[in-house]
Protein backbone atom coordinates (compact mmCIF):
# COMPACT_ATOMS: atom_id res chain seq x y z
CA UNK A 1 0.00 0.00 0.00
CA UNK A 2 1.52 3.45 -0.88
CA UNK A 3 0.42 6.43 0.88
CA UNK A 4 0.52 9.78 -0.86
CA UNK A 5 -1.30 10.57 -4.04
CA UNK A 6 -1.13 9.46 -7.20
CA UNK A 7 0.90 12.00 -9.32
CA UNK A 8 -0.09 10.98 -13.02
CA UNK A 9 -2.97 13.70 -14.29
CA UNK A 10 -6.13 12.59 -15.42
CA UNK A 11 -7.70 14.26 -17.90
CA UNK A 12 -11.11 15.96 -17.16
CA UNK A 13 -14.03 14.74 -18.90
CA UNK A 14 -15.26 18.08 -21.09
CA UNK A 15 -18.60 17.62 -22.08
CA UNK A 16 -20.57 19.84 -25.41
CA UNK A 17 -22.75 21.75 -22.68
CA UNK A 18 -19.26 22.78 -20.64
CA UNK A 19 -17.54 23.60 -24.66
CA UNK A 20 -20.43 26.11 -25.15
CA UNK A 21 -20.06 28.24 -21.92
CA UNK A 22 -16.67 28.40 -22.23
CA UNK A 23 -15.56 32.22 -21.68
CA UNK A 24 -18.78 32.83 -19.27
CA UNK A 25 -16.93 33.93 -16.35
CA UNK A 26 -14.65 36.04 -18.65
CA UNK A 27 -18.11 38.05 -19.97
CA UNK A 28 -19.48 38.24 -17.23
CA UNK A 29 -16.49 40.11 -15.16
CA UNK A 30 -15.64 41.94 -17.92
CA UNK A 31 -19.57 43.22 -18.09
CA UNK A 32 -19.62 43.80 -14.31
CA UNK A 33 -16.36 45.47 -13.88
CA UNK A 34 -17.43 49.05 -15.04
CA UNK A 35 -20.30 49.30 -12.78
CA UNK A 36 -18.08 48.15 -9.78
CA UNK A 37 -15.79 50.53 -10.62
CA UNK A 38 -18.40 53.03 -10.82
CA UNK A 39 -20.10 52.38 -7.62
CA UNK A 40 -16.78 52.64 -5.74
CA UNK A 41 -15.72 55.67 -7.27
CA UNK A 42 -19.16 57.06 -6.16
CA UNK A 43 -18.36 55.72 -2.67
CA UNK A 44 -15.04 57.64 -2.60
CA UNK A 45 -17.25 60.78 -3.89
CA UNK A 46 -19.70 60.62 -1.03
CA UNK A 47 -16.91 59.83 1.67
CA UNK A 48 -15.16 62.87 0.74
CA UNK A 49 -18.43 64.98 0.58
CA UNK A 50 -19.40 63.70 4.22
CA UNK A 51 -15.77 64.80 5.00
CA UNK A 52 -16.04 67.99 3.47
CA UNK A 53 -18.98 69.56 4.76
CA UNK A 54 -18.05 68.07 8.51
CA UNK A 55 -14.86 69.88 8.51
CA UNK A 56 -16.78 73.36 7.49
CA UNK A 57 -19.35 72.92 10.18
CA UNK A 58 -16.56 72.26 12.49
CA UNK A 59 -14.54 75.03 11.74
CA UNK A 60 -17.63 77.13 12.09
CA UNK A 61 -18.63 75.95 15.44
CA UNK A 62 -15.25 76.42 16.33
CA UNK A 63 -14.99 80.40 15.10
CA UNK A 64 -18.35 81.09 16.58
CA UNK A 65 -17.27 79.59 19.90
CA UNK A 66 -13.91 81.61 19.92
CA UNK A 67 -15.76 84.48 19.06
CA UNK A 68 -18.37 85.04 21.01
CA UNK A 69 -16.99 85.40 24.58
CA UNK A 70 -15.97 88.71 23.28
CA UNK A 71 -19.94 90.24 21.88
CA UNK A 72 -20.44 93.21 22.76
CA UNK A 73 -17.38 94.53 21.04
CA UNK A 74 -18.93 92.79 17.71
CA UNK A 75 -15.54 93.97 15.80
CA UNK A 76 -13.37 92.09 18.54
CA UNK A 77 -15.84 88.93 18.44
CA UNK A 78 -15.81 89.02 14.44
CA UNK A 79 -11.97 89.65 14.36
CA UNK A 80 -11.02 86.13 16.64
CA UNK A 81 -13.84 84.22 14.75
CA UNK A 82 -12.40 84.90 11.44
CA UNK A 83 -8.56 84.16 12.97
CA UNK A 84 -10.09 81.18 14.44
CA UNK A 85 -11.72 80.09 11.01
CA UNK A 86 -8.40 80.89 9.47
CA UNK A 87 -6.35 78.33 11.82
CA UNK A 88 -9.19 75.90 10.97
CA UNK A 89 -7.79 75.99 7.18
CA UNK A 90 -11.04 78.42 5.96
CA UNK A 91 -8.73 82.30 5.69
CA UNK A 92 -11.41 85.05 4.19
CA UNK A 93 -8.97 86.32 2.06
CA UNK A 94 -9.02 83.15 -0.36
CA UNK A 95 -11.43 83.98 -3.11
CA UNK A 96 -12.84 81.17 -3.05
CA UNK A 97 -13.91 80.99 0.68
CA UNK A 98 -16.01 83.65 2.34
CA UNK A 99 -16.65 83.65 5.94
CA UNK A 100 -19.27 85.84 7.76
CA UNK A 101 -19.20 86.84 11.35
CA UNK A 102 -21.78 89.26 12.92
CA UNK A 103 -24.14 89.34 15.84
CA UNK A 104 -27.17 86.81 14.97
CA UNK A 105 -30.52 88.96 13.79
CA UNK A 106 -32.35 86.95 16.47
CA UNK A 107 -30.53 87.71 19.58
CA UNK A 108 -27.98 90.83 20.22
CA UNK A 109 -26.02 88.59 22.88
CA UNK A 110 -25.51 85.59 19.90
CA UNK A 111 -23.05 85.53 17.06
CA UNK A 112 -23.44 83.92 13.92
CA UNK A 113 -20.75 82.21 11.96
CA UNK A 114 -20.67 81.27 8.24
CA UNK A 115 -18.56 79.76 6.05
CA UNK A 116 -18.77 78.90 2.27
CA UNK A 117 -17.10 77.76 -0.05
CA UNK A 118 -18.40 76.99 -3.90
CA UNK A 119 -21.21 74.47 -3.60
CA UNK A 120 -20.95 74.29 0.68
CA UNK A 121 -21.99 76.10 3.39
CA UNK A 122 -22.13 75.89 7.10
CA UNK A 123 -23.54 77.77 9.39
CA UNK A 124 -23.10 77.95 13.39
CA UNK A 125 -24.68 80.43 16.16
CA UNK A 126 -23.33 80.41 19.83
CA UNK A 127 -25.01 82.61 22.89
CA UNK A 128 -22.82 84.34 24.71
CA UNK A 129 -21.91 83.39 28.51
CA UNK A 130 -23.48 86.60 29.58
CA UNK A 131 -26.83 85.43 28.08
CA UNK A 132 -26.75 81.67 29.55
CA UNK A 133 -26.31 82.58 33.39
CA UNK A 134 -29.16 85.52 33.30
Amino acid sequence: MRLGHDHRRRRLVRTAAAERDGGYILVMFAMLLIPILLLVGFSVDVGYWYNRASDIQKAADAAALAGVPWLPDEAKAREVALETAKKNGFDDADPDIEVLAAKSTKAPNRLQVTIRTGAWEASSTRRSAAAIST
